[in-house]
C-alpha cells in the first residue's frame, strides 16, 4: 500500500499524531503550511474571523500529486 498523511499543525499536537500514524502504517507524511504566522491566542480569533469572512490563505505546498497514492489521511486542528 503507498499512503502518505498530509497534515496542518498549530501547536505540534496535530503533527505528532501525524507523525505516528504514518509510522504505524508505513506512509509517507507530508506537512501543509500556512505562509501567515498565527500565533498566540488572538491567532485563534483571527482565524475565525478569516474563515467566517471567507479568506484564503497561502499555504505550502500549493499541490499535492495524489496519483500515486492508495491511501491519504488528512489532519488538521481541532
Amino acid at each position: 500500500m503507498t499512503g502518505v498523511v498530509a497534515y496542518y499543525s498549530r501547536t505540534g499536537k496535530t503533527r505528532f499524531v501525524a507523525q505516528q500514524l504514518a509510522k504505524a502504517l508505513g506512509c509517507r507524511v507530508l506537512e501543509i503550511s500556512d505562509l501567515k504566522k498565527r500565533i498566540g491566542w488572538i491567532a485563534c480569533l483571527r482565524v475565525a474571523r478569516d474563515a467566517r469572512g471567507k479568506k484564503r490563505t497561502e499555504i505550502e505546498p500549493k499541490t499535492i500529486d495524489t496519483t500515486g497514492y492508495n491511501l491519504i489521511c488528512l489532519g488538521t486542528p481541532v
